[in-house]
């Protein structure tokens, strides 16, 4: 009867421990550059060039109604859809008014969801939301050497 009590003892605590640690880490993926937030149409944000497996760099002009958005801070959040693990994110530099650099590497082709994240000052944090076309780069080819 004492093993009975034990283990339901055991597993009250367990249970309990579990709920407080879902509860806990339940919002980890949406803190810093992942929070969900409102998006704005107002805001426009291009590429430099499409994506690519074998880039690093990319530079996001970024518009509201049309006019460079300045001295903003910006994040880039994307991830490959179905592959959990395949995710990239970094906060952007500004480098010229309305353009920001970001450094990430896409892993594989195909298309990554992606979320942009601006903060101006004394406006709300939004979000822009982006369909990449990541393309794959070719494998180079070495030819024998005979």
């Amino acid at each position: 009867m004492r093993g009975i009590w034990r283990l339901g003892l055991v597993a009250a605590v367990a249970a309990g421990a579990f709920a407080l640690a879902m509860v806990r880490f339940s919002g980890a993926a949406e803190e810093g550059c992942a929070q969900r937030l409102p998006e704005d149409p107002s805001y426009r944000v291009q590429w430099s060039q499409q994506p690519s497996t074998d880039l690093t760099r990319y530079r996001l002009s970024i518009t509201r109604e049309g006019r460079p958005v300045t001295e903003a801070e910006v994040c880039l959040n994307s991830y490959m859809k179905g592959m959990s693990a395949m995710a990239v994110t970094d906060r952007g530099r500004e480098v010229a008014p309305g353009t920001y650099e970001v450094s990430v590497t896409f892993e594989m082709g195909g298309r990554w969801p992606a979320r942009v994240l601006i903060a101006e000052r004394a406006r709300p944090v939004v979000a822009v939301p982006v369909l990449l076309e990541v393309r794959e780069a070719p494998v180079p080819t070495t030819s024998p050497n005979f």
